[in-house]
């Protein structure tokens, strides 16, 4: 199916408004989002990281699970994709006290630790009850911070001071961006479908006075899908000849929170090859379903007439023992 990006960009407005609309007091939306405003080009994506939330929406009034995905950048910062990547797929570790004992750590079912209106998300303490971690160490040294945060929807690392961080990062909220982290934080992923949902109803969950959430949150799913370049050092000279042609003022070689939202498109086609979940919506048209629909009722119908002429058993409910999914 061929997805215009008018009809996307569209889309995308439709569902803020209706989030928006569903939610009163809800200061800040992603239809105040401006999607024309000029950006820094994005460099080659070399990795999707596709993450499951599960949290109680305000805004619905029950527990959902929101789905986003996540572009990453490995050309710039190598060992900080490598740790966020490790991390999304589980590390087997022993810990210092405990023995031969081997323990999974990773970023599924590891809580959504505090929230901050407009401004960030806070994940990733993997192992709460021991101290910060990470495939580096329990902290390691800022790489670099080449990247801005000068659009939502940036991850970038946390950390409590220079060479500081260890697994925590952050989903910038700031419809603007958040520039007073610019050379502080270490930015290394953008988040490209799903925005809408952690803009105008995850940053709203209910939290305490410190800022965590007082229902249970969690980073449900991760799942990183490797992405295919045929020449990736070619590709990222590219992206730093535009990237310096923005910066010395040609600004119609950067992008815009518009062309970042057509990334939608590629998560779309993509999605069919993720395998932690099956979709259970139909490809059925509307004619397939009508037709479908009364060939079902004409199956009952004659199975009912014949019931009744030799006693068939009646419809039992069939126990299934196992399933599997190619």
């Amino acid at each position: 199916m061929r997805i215009s990006v008018s009809s996307l960009l569209a889309l995308f407005a439709l569902t803020s408004t209706a989030f928006a609309e569903g939610s009163p007091n809800r200061k800040f939306t992603t239809s105040s989002i401006d999607l024309k405003r000029k950006l820094e080009p994005s460099p080659p994506v070399t990795h999707n990281v596709y993450l499951t939330f599960k949290y109680y929406s305000p805004v619905l009034e029950r527990e959902v699970e929101q789905d986003v995905t996540v572009n990453l950048y490995a050309t710039v910062v190598p060992k900080t994709v490598e740790n966020f990547i490790q991390l999304s797929r589980n590390v087997k570790a022993k810990i210092q006290g405990r023995g031969e004992e081997v323990f999974t750590i990773g970023y599924p079912n590891s809580d959504i630790l505090n929230i901050a209106l407009n401004n960030m998300i806070l994940f990733g303490d993997v192992v709460p009850d021991v101290g910060p971690f990470s495939i580096h160490g329990p902290k390691w040294a800022d790489e670099n911070f080449f990247l801005n945060h000068d659009r939502p929807g940036r991850l970038s690392m946390y950390n409590t001071g220079p060479n500081t961080q260890n697994s925590k990062f952050m989903i910038d909220l700031g419809l603007e961006g958040n520039s007073e982290r610019d050379n502080a934080n270490v930015v290394f992923g953008q988040i490209v479908d799903g925005l809408e949902k952690i803009i105008d109803d995850m940053q709203y969950m209910e939290v305490d006075d410190k800022g965590k959430p007082s229902k249970k949150a969690i980073i449900e799913y991760a799942t990183v899908e490797d992405q295919k370049h045929g020449n990736l050092e070619n590709d990222h000279a590219t992206y730093i000849k535009r990237l310096q042609d923005f910066r010395d003022g040609k600004v119609e070689v950067g992008t815009s929170m518009g062309d970042i939202l057509k990334e939608k498109i590629n998560a779309a086609k993509q999605g069919s090859t993720k395998t932690k979940k099956l979709s259970s919506k139909s490809n059925l048209t509307g004619d397939d379903k009508n037709n479908l629909f009364y060939l079902l009722g004409a199956i009952g119908i004659i199975y009912l007439a014949v019931a009744k002429v030799k006693k068939l058993p009646p419809f039992k409910n069939s126990k299934v023992v196992s399933m599997r999914r190619d």
